[in-house]
């Protein structure tokens, strides 16, 4: 039987507010559309299923991006958005649409996901969505695939799901990007990550070639961004397939890879195959060493040893986004942690630096382990898992109010006029000093929000005693936020819908 299937992947959070933020939103958000999605969408194509692809990047009602008489809604999200996600499924549900939750959030959370959705994929191949969608009523619950893929649609198959979220009238802008995976997975353990749970797999070679062919002669001179975890493990195979394309044909990309990888012998060939912004997985100056190829030794030294290594990179690579994580239990009490964080912030103006707060999210390590130390929040709802609010108890010796300190110090550091001039004076091409910068103004709005709970963390008593571990009722500011965040979605939502539910 052939069916009418809708795929809504939501970019946001929460509508957007203001023209500069619409704006922003409409060039810049929808270019995070992920390739899973547009995956299953090609799948359900490939089945005979009419196919109705959107994002959500915050502008309008986000249900009307699709027709109102589905049979099979798909919808993916982030945690933060997934308030908005259970909104969108009361909605269809009283349609009688089949609901389906897939992405980030329903891997991590999929025990407090199902409680809003008729079906919650933790992870999929082609059989799994296509049985799925043949008999929906059969396939309620929690579903998963135990095997790992090993191949996806082609970018040619993708391509009305990529004109849809990423250009405008159909046809590249100045800041359109076109997402590629070349593997999936990833091979590190760090605690905190939930691809650290999946089996690194490097996807068929030909596939990446033949995705490269078509963008070459389709959409000359566009962006890729590759989405991989962490892009070329086996680097000399990856790099092969790049190098082989024309010189004068090759398409500039974006990509993120632990600093193991950037050797300093790689990188030529980085610049040689195109590209031109990297993401070097940092995260903290205590751990994770195999990560960033350096041996353990005094974090100071880790600390020259990684700035040499970006300057390196940054002969080669123009764009370089290093990205911070505050709170880790392995950094103690955190003062060295920021003092090393605004060392490198100085030190390496051309670099985007970013920070944000561990968070343990579900099906990960650290999960597992706060959970069995009694230190989750376990009554804070999966949406709050994100900047600026906290989701677990700070070891003894440390307190939130110091790490919220040490986190609004790192903020006003990284936008700071000291940092902007320096950046200004480098030798960052123009488009990327704008784009850094207009990153700096969304960190100043960052700042105003750790700012907001850093005050009442001395004003509001049931939230302070909330983040001591006090009591493990979800604190009423909590309440007010969630109903300011969904606007007329809120509504829709049952009086236990921010009962947080772990698993």
């Amino acid at each position: 039987m052939k069916r009418r299937v809708g795929v809504l992947e939501l970019l946001a959070a929460a509508a957007s507010r203001g023209a500069v933020d619409h704006l922003h939103r409409f060039f810049f958000t929808r270019q995070a559309a992920g390739v899973m999605p547009q995956v299953v969408s090609a799948w359900a194509r490939r089945q005979g299923h009419a196919t109705f692809y959107a994002t959500w990047y915050g502008a309008g009602r986000a249900e009307k991006l699709l027709p109102d008489d589905l049979d099979v809604v798909f919808i993916a999200c982030h945690s933060p958005g997934s308030l908005v996600a259970y909104a969108l499924a009361s909605i269809y549900r009283a349609r009688g649409v089949h609901t389906v939750l897939g992405g980030p959030h329903a891997a991590s959370f999929p025990a407090d996901a199902v409680r809003f959705f008729d079906t919650v994929v933790e992870s999929c191949d082609e059989t799994v969505i296509a049985r799925l969608i043949d008999d929906p009523s059969a396939h309620r619950g929690i579903i998963a695939t135990g095997a790992a893929l090993d191949a996806l649609p082609t970018v040619e198959e993708r391509e009305p799901e990529i004109r849809r979220s990423a250009m405008l009238g159909g046809r590249p802008f100045f800041a359109t990007t076109v997402p590629l995976l070349s593997s999936l997975g990833c091979p590190y353990r760090c605690d905190f990550c939930i691809d650290a749970t999946r089996r690194w797999t490097l996807l068929p070679a030909g596939d990446l070639e033949g995705d490269l062919e078509f963008l070459e002669s389709r959409y000359p001179g566009v962006r890729l961004v590759f989405h991989d975890p962490n892009f070329a493990v086996r680097f000399d195979e990856v790099m092969e397939v790049l190098a082989t394309r024309p010189p004068q044909h090759r398409l500039p990309y974006a990509m993120q890879a632990s600093l193991s990888i950037l050797t300093p012998q790689r990188l030529p060939r980085l610049a040689e195959t195109g590209c031109v912004y990297t993401a070097p997985s940092l995260e903290t100056f205590s751990d994770y060493a195999e990560k960033s190829g350096i041996a353990p030794a005094p974090a100071t030294e880790r600390l020259g040893k990684m700035i040499g290594h970006l300057q390196a990179i940054a002969d080669h690579v123009p764009g370089i986004q290093v990205n911070l994580i505050f709170g880790l239990d392995q950094d103690g009490d955190g003062r060295e942690h920021l003092e090393l964080s605004l060392a490198l912030m100085r030190a390496v103006p051309f670099a985007l630096i970013t920070a944000t707060i561990a968070m343990p999210y579900g099906g990960t390590e650290m999960h597992q382990r706060l959970h069995r130390e009694g230190r989750l929040l376990t009554s804070l709802p999966p949406a709050f898992y994100y900047l600026p609010d906290m989701a677990f108890l700070r070891p003894s010796g440390d307190h939130p109010e110091a790490l919220y300190d040490r986190l609004i110090r790192a903020f006003e550091v990284m936008t700071s006029r000291e940092i902007l001039l320096a950046r200004a004076r480098s030798s960052l091409p123009l488009g990327l000093k704008v784009l850094h910068n207009a990153r700096a103004l969304e960190a100043r709005r960052m700042l105003k929000r750790l700012r907001v709970v850093r005050r009442r963390l001395d004003t509001d008593n049931e939230l302070r005693a909330f983040f001591h571990g006090a009591h493990g009722r979800l604190p009423d500011w909590y309440r007010q936020r969630a109903r300011r965040r969904l606007g007329p979605y809120a509504r829709l939502l049952a009086p236990d819908w921010l009962r947080a539910v772990q698993g």
